[in-house]
């Protein structure tokens, strides 16, 4: 048997919400100090997360988790969410942990990032997540996507103002 004082250790070690604010400073200090394009992983959300870029991530999580960007007003308790270019997936983290019964269909189109946010998803434990391995677009059609290999990736600008001048 394991004692209480054990156990509240461990959590206080292992879970997020228990960190302290210099641990976690700590951890985004060292992500943010890899060299770029850089793959790490990481227990600052509480499950393991991969991560392709400690600078992307970073300002990510400052925007996302720090600054709450993405906090709303819901009537509902499960909101239906629309995340057009998740990246990563710190978005649904995000949505997940502030609605956990909120609906969600995430699109990503670089396909090396999205197998890293189906990766990030599920470790999460998020199975009710639909993820999308495709641009979103206003049209129905194909269009070329420039891959960054961070969180730039891009619809091409040569595509972009052809779509335009076709207006």
């Amino acid at each position: 048997m394991i004692p209480k004082k054990l156990k509240r250790w461990a959590r206080r070690a292992f879970a997020p919400d228990h960190r302290t604010r210099g641990a976690v400073q700590a951890e985004l200090d060292r992500l943010r100090s890899a060299p770029r394009h850089t793959r790490q992983s990481s227990d600052l959300l509480g499950s393991r997360l991969e991560i392709i870029d400690g600078a992307s991530f970073c300002s990510s999580y400052d925007a996302i988790f720090g600054r709450q960007l993405y906090s709303f007003q819901t009537l509902t308790a499960t909101p239906r969410i629309i995340d057009a270019g998740s990246n990563i997936g710190l978005s649904v983290l995000y949505f997940k942990q502030s609605y956990p019964s909120s609906r969600i269909v995430a699109f990503e189109a670089d396909p090396a990032i999205f197998k890293v946010l189906e990766a990030n998803v599920r470790n999460a434990g998020h199975h009710d997540v639909e993820l999308v391995n495709k641009a979103v677009w206003n049209l129905e059609t194909t269009i070329e996507f420039c891959v960054e290999g961070a969180d730039a990736g891009r619809i091409s600008s040569d595509h972009h103002l052809a779509h335009e001048a076709r207006r």
